[in-house]
């Protein structure tokens, strides 16, 4: 959908894509990373989604423009639209997986454990907070986009806090 998406506001070759998604930080929020681009675009190319729209040589290098197909637009509205009928994920599955089977743990290591990935959340929180303002910058301050990183934030918040209570547990 991600790749759909971008090349649906117009056509762009790989290293563009793989800039907007190092801008947006789609890692983050995603969880796409920028090595599986080439593959992706590649089946969606042999799929009929996207097109090779032209080929830039520049010295060496020659860069491959892709634009979505009719097939790739018709596709994108249907992965949108079967998106909106699904729940959110809005819980942390494998941190409520982790706390639910910890009790196999020494608690001096559960705690231990729990104040580490806390302090990589609250690393995460502060990349949503500069990512952010990067991403509301691009978007022209996007009120949805603003919106979508309040939220991010906020379930960061949340597992801070969480974690916060089972180190001092």
């Amino acid at each position: 959908m991600l790749i759909l998406g971008v090349l649906a506001e117009r056509p762009m070759h790989g290293y563009e894509i793989q800039q907007w998604m190092k801008d947006s930080r789609t890692d983050l929020w995603a969880g796409v990373r920028p090595g599986s681009l080439y593959h992706a675009l590649k089946q969606l190319d042999a799929e009929g989604l996207i097109k090779v729209k032209d080929v830039i040589s520049q010295g060496e290098r020659s860069r491959t423009v892709y634009q979505i197909t009719g097939d790739g637009r018709t596709e994108l509205r249907s992965l949108v639209t079967d998106g909106w009928g699904r729940l959110p994920n809005s819980y942390p599955v494998d941190l409520y997986t982790l706390v639910t089977f910890s009790r196999s743990l020494p608690t001096a290591d559960v705690r231990e454990y729990a104040g580490i990935l806390r302090t990589r959340v609250l690393r995460t929180l502060e990349e949503w907070n500069s990512g952010g303002q990067r991403k509301l910058v691009a978007t022209n301050d996007d009120p949805l986009i603003a919106a979508m990183i309040k939220n991010g934030k906020a379930h960061l918040k949340a597992d801070a806090e969480l974690l916060r209570t089972i180190a001092q547990q």
